[in-house]
Formats: C-alpha cells, sequence, structure tokens
C-alpha cells in the first residue's frame, strides 16, 4: 500500500519520488564504435547516479518533513525498444531503480519488433524478457502494455512517448540531432517535452560526452548551434541535474512561503469529533425543503464516508473493477481527508456567516423592543443583554473564522480534493496533469499550478505512478465504465451532484430573496400604516394604544431581517452557484452523450478515452478554480 492509502491519524504524506524518462534512437543511429557507446553508458549511468544522489540528499533535508518517512522512490521510465531505451533500463537497474514500462502495443506484439529478421540487435527478444524480470526480481516493475494498431505504428509510439512524458520529472533525449524519419519518434517526443515544460537532458548520439539541459525551444535552438563545442565536465552535468532535481522534489521557489505556511498545517490537521458548524445546513434544509430536523455533530471517519463511492475489494461489499480497485485504494485516503477537511471548514464558514447576519439583525430588535413593549428596567437589562450578546458573537465568530482560517482551508482543501478527484481517472489511462488553461480574468487570484495544493497532487502522482495493465477491450470497458460512474447521470456522478446543486443554489437564492423583497414590502406597508393611524389620531380619529410604538418597531427590524437575508444570499453566491452548476450538468451530460457513444458498437480504444478523460478533468478543475475565485474575495 502506498503512503497515499496509508490510513492514520492526519492526512496522509506522499513518498519522496523522482522519475527519470528516455526517449532516443535506435542501434541504426547509435555508434557503432565501442568507445563512443561506452561513453553513452557512462553519461546515461552519470545522469541516473546524480538523479539518485540528489534525491537522497535531498530526503535528508527540511523540505523530507513534507514527505512520508518512507525511503524515496526512484523509477525510471522506458519502452524497452532497442537502443537506447535498454541502455538506459540497464544502467538504471544496476543503479537500483524501480523501471515502468509503457509499451506501444500488447507485450506479445510488441515483441514482434525484436524477432529475426527485424531485429536491430542480436538475440534482442531475449534480451528485453532479461530486462523485464531483472526488474521484476529488483526494486520493482510496472509493464502498461497499450492497444496500438500496428496498421498505425508511428501513432502508437508517439502514444507511448506520451506515457512517457506523463510519468516524467527528467526526459533523458538520445538524438544526433537529425531530422525526424517520422511522426511519433524521438524528435517528435522531445518537441512534446519542451512544450509541456518536461525538463530534457538532450545527449547527442554520436557525441555521448556532449550533452545539453533544456527547458524551451529557445534552449534547443541555443543548444544546436553550440554542438561543436567540446563536452562538458562531469561537474557541470551534476548540476544541471541537481537543478532539476531540485526544482521537482524541493518546495517550488515561486510558492515556498505558500507551502511553509500552509502544508504543515495540512499535515497537522486531525479528524474532529464533532462539527459545529450545523446552523448552515439547518438552514439550507428549512429554505429549501422546509426540514427543520437538527443535523448530527459528530463526524464519522473521513474514508468510512465515502467508502460506498470510492469502494476496493478490501472492504468486502460489491467487488469493484480491476481499474477501480487499483485507483481507489490508492487515492481514497487523500481525498477523503482533502473532502471531508473542506466540508468541515466549509460548514463552520457558511455557519458563522449566517448567525451573524441573524444575530445583526436580532441584536436591532433587542435594542428596540424595550420601546414597544415596556419601559421597566428590567426588561431593558435584559435586551440589553441579549443586544450586546448578539454583538458578542457576531465578533466572536469574526475572530474565530480568521484564527482559524476557516473561509481559507475552506477553498484550499475543496481545490486540493478535486485535484486528487482527477487524478483518479486520469491514472488507469497512463496518467496527466489535471491542469485548466487560466482565463484572463481569472489570471488575479492566481495559477493553481503555484498553489500548495498543486505541489502536493504532484507528489502523490509521482508516487503512485501508473498501474501494470493489459490494455485489452476489458480493461478499456472497465475504464470507460469507471469514468462513466465519474461523469454520472442524472441521480449519480458529477452530473448528479451538479444539478442537486444548481437546484438547491436556485431555491435558496430565490427564496431568500423573495423573503427580502417581501419584508421590504412589508416595512413599507407599515410605515405608511403608521403614518395613516397618526394623521386619523391628530384629526381626531381612532386611537390604537400601542400601535405607533408596534408599527416603529416593525418598520426598524422587519429591513435589518431581509437586508439580513439578502447578505446571506451575497454571501452564499447561490445565484451565481445556481447558474455555474447547471452548466456543468449539462457539459456532463454531453461527456455522458460521448462515453455512451464510446460503449456502443466498436470496442473502446485507449487513443480515444484519453483526449476525453482529459476534456473532463480540465472541465472540473476549471469550474472549481471559477468557484474559488468566486469565493476567496468573500468576506471571511
Amino acid at each position: 500500500m502506498t503512503a497515499a492509502a496509508a490510513g492514520g491519524d492526519g492526512p496522509p504524506r506522499a513518498r519522496l519520488t523522482f522519475r527519470v524518462g528516455i526517449v532516443g534512437h535506435r542501434p541504426d543511429r547509435l555508434p557503432n564504435d565501442e568507445i563512443l557507446l561506452k561513453d553513452l553508458h557512462e553519461t546515461l549511468n552519470a545522469i541516473l547516479q546524480d538523479v539518485r544522489d540528489t534525491s537522497l540528499a535531498v530526503s535528508k533535508e527540511e523540505v523530507a518533513a513534507y514527505y512520508s518517512a518512507q525511503a524515496p522512490i526512484l523509477r525510471a521510465i522506458s519502452p524497452l525498444a532497442e537502443g537506447s531505451d535498454r541502455i538506459f533500463a540497464e544502467e538504471a537497474l544496476a543503479l537500483g531503480y524501480e523501471l515502468c514500462c509503457p509499451l506501444p502495443f500488447l507485450r506479445e506484439e510488441f515483441e514482434k519488433d525484436f524477432a529475426e529478421p527485424g531485429a536491430l540487435e542480436a538475440d534482442s527478444l531475449r534480451r528485453f524478457q532479461n530486462l523485464l524480470q531483472q526488474a521484476r526480481a529488483g526494486a520493482g516493475l510496472t509493464v502498461f502494455e497499450m492497444d496500438g494498431d500496428r496498421a498505425q505504428a508511428p501513432d502508437a509510439y508517439g502514444a507511448a512517448g506520451r506515457i512517457v512524458l506523463n510519468q516524467t520529472d527528467l526526459l533523458v533525449v538520445v538524438w544526433d540531432g537529425g531530422e525526424a524519419k517520422g511522426h511519433g519518434g524521438t524528435v517528435h517526443t522531445l518537441h512534446e517535452a519542451l512544450r509541456f515544460h518536461v525538463p530534457v537532458i538532450w545527449v547527442e548520439a554520436m557525441k555521448p560526452a556532449m550533452w545539453h539541459l533544456l527547458h524551451t525551444h529557445a534552449d534547443l535552438t541555443a543548444a544546436q548551434s553550440r554542438s561543436a563545442q567540446p563536452p562538458r565536465d562531469r561537474q557541470k552535468l551534476s548540476d544541471a541535474v541537481a537543478s532539476v532535481v531540485h526544482a521537482e522534489l524541493r518546495l517550488p521557489s515561486h510558492a515556498t512561503n505558500e507551502i511553509e505556511s500552509h502544508a504543515p498545517g495540512y499535515f497537522a490537521e486531525r479528524r474532529p469529533k464533532h462539527n459545529f458548524g450545523i446552523v448552515w445546513k439547518l438552514f439550507r434544509n428549512i429554505v429549501t425543503d422546509g426540514k427543520w430536523a437538527i443535523p448530527s455533530t459528530s463526524i464519522a471517519d473521513f474514508a468510512a464516508e465515502i467508502r460506498k463511492e470510492w469502494s476496493v475489494a478490501a472492504d468486502g461489499g460489491a467487488v469493484p473493477s480491476a481499474v477501480a480497485d487499483w485507483t481507489n485504494s490508492r487515492l481514497r485516503v487523500g481525498f477523503a481527508w482533502a473532502d471531508g477537511l473542506a466540508n468541515f471548514y466549509g460548514d463552520a464558514h457558511r455557519s458563522a456567516f449566517i448567525v451573524s447576519y441573524l444575530a445583526a439583525a436580532a441584536a436591532v430588535l433587542a435594542a428596540l423592543l424595550p420601546m414597544a413593549v415596556t419601559e421597566e428596567t428590567w426588561f431593558e437589562v435584559v435586551c440589553a443583554g441579549i443586544e450586546l450578546g448578539a454583538l458578542f458573537i457576531i465578533l466572536r465568530l469574526m475572530r474565530l473564522g480568521r484564527i482559524r482560517q476557516w473561509h481559507e482551508r475552506w477553498t484550499d482543501y475543496r481545490l486540493l480534493a478535486e485535484l486528487i478527484r482527477e487524478l483518479r481517472f486520469l491514472v488507469p489511462l497512463g496518467g496527466g496533469k489535471p491542469l485548466p488553461r487560466i482565463p484572463a480574468h481569472l489570471a488575479v487570484y492566481g495559477d493553481p499550478a503555484r498553489t500548495w495544493m498543486y505541489w502536493y497532487v504532484r507528489a502523490v502522482a509521482r508516487e503512485i505512478g501508473i498501474p501494470a495493465a493489459r490494455v485489452t477491450t476489458d480493461y478499456m470497458r472497465d475504464c470507460v465504465d469507471f469514468l462513466d460512474h465519474v461523469v454520472g447521470d442524472r441521480e449519480s456522478g458529477q452530473q448528479g451532484f451538479h444539478l442537486a446543486a444548481e437546484r438547491r443554489a436556485r431555491m435558496l437564492g430565490t427564496r431568500l430573496r423573495d423573503w427580502a423583497r417581501s419584508l421590504f414590502w412589508l416595512t413599507v406597508f407599515g410605515v405608511v400604516l403608521r403614518l395613516t393611524l397618526g394623521s386619523l389620531h391628530r384629526f381626531g380619529g381612532v386611537y390604537i394604544p400601542g400601535a405607533d410604538e408596534v408599527l416603529l418597531l416593525a418598520s426598524a427590524v422587519l429591513p435589518a431581517f431581509g437586508a439580513a437575508f439578502e447578505g446571506i444570499n451575497n454571501q452564499g453566491e447561490f445565484i451565481r452557484i445556481s447558474k455555474r452548476s447547471a452548466a456543468m450538468a449539462s457539459g456532463f451530460e454531453k461527456f455522458a452523450d460521448r462515453i455512451a457513444l464510446m460503449k456502443k458498437g466498436v470496442p473502446p480504444r485507449l487513443a480515444e478515452a484519453i483526449p476525453l478523460s482529459a476534456s473532463i478533468a480540465e472541465a472540473m478543475v476549471a469550474e472549481v478554480v471559477d468557484w474559488r475565485a468566486v469565493f476567496i474575495d468573500r468576506p471571511q
């Protein structure tokens, strides 16, 4: 069981993990000279050794407190094609790395690449099998056999390259600097890596002592112009590798202060025994459904609360698919803590502002009530005490909210939970980064990639990797069913959630607004009635004792409660939430239609499911980023 899945009395820390991937030429574009081949071995060994040494050094630094206490994971990502892939894998296994092998085809089909007469290495198939066996007997082996079509081989190799990128923190590219022979090979993956901001060390295939650290296409252009320079020394390579490892494993410079100030607080969280922020749910249930039942204050184990939705085989109930079992078992505890704590602090924050608005109106009532009822001293003292108590409650809640950061924790933990939720269906399809393109109008609220929540999710994703799987028709049906389960229908999944959220928010918004308007109109009526009765009395009409005081009280108190209802409505952004939830439900309905089409007729393929899952993840993260932008500026 991974650190991300382990139980405990607080949120789990991810295990410190670093992943090095390889793409490179086959033997026909590598040196024939034994000395140059030895240089290639030594350069790849040096890179892997520097990654290992730097990762182990980081695990002894202060930053290690943000990871689990388990030994670091070092993982090499190689499809084990002939040539560069295998040289890299050999050096990685000798240094104690785990091996992860995304194969472009099912294994039996991929092994045809290594059969005579097409093989480019002597005894190629046996060498491939020996590498797998060596990894299995060593630190560990994961083989992800993809469903590539031999008739579309370049696309299959390109798809495997994208999985390598998804699972890589540093990509080693063995390239001779020449043109690509086709789509989906080394050059294509190199450009994809730079486009997706994966750091690259380019090792020149025909001059293996020459290497270049690349972050952008501009770096590549500059490196190509420097290719005639003499080899750089060993220390410079160590420094270059260390800079990449530090950038991934240490706290990022752009978010160090935020992570140092927020992540320790998250890891220090403990499950509360009671949730006293029940006013929000009670208020919501009264307004929307007329239910007056007081919600329970006890809090169950967070993982137990989501056991039905995130079931695993170990639960002993309905047996989930192998895909669901593998993914849920590794992500359930991490999601449960983020989701449970987000709900807890969300309840506290929303209960606080509801109580504060209503207490403010109650303070107005208490202040004016003696005027309408009796001016006896004892009653004035009681009402003054009630008024002071209401004001004290407001000030106390404001202070508690700031000190305990209910609002900030709610928005942070909700974003964290949703980022983990997206991993749930991206990982079985080869992984991915669940980040949207941030609209310009939301950029002012910060890039999610520069938050401690994203740093934490990156660490979780590095640790769990991808499952050992054969992407057969049955596997893809399980993945698509799993995706269908996440998307859901009108009663379940994300679609059902947003439909329910739209209904609740719409009813809350419209009813609170209607109540506020009704109270304001009642105030108008009361003011007119008071003026009318006063005029009648002055001209000798009937005098109603106490009517003037009662109407004056109503004229002050009714708008106070009307303003309280409107304030709760504005603070909760219920109308805006209802519109956004309706749009999300409509979007998920379209996703459900696409999934339904995918499940009909021709069995689903990985090439279809990956872009669909990426679109769903992008929509889900974009929604929660927009939600966070709505609430981040709300008063605390």
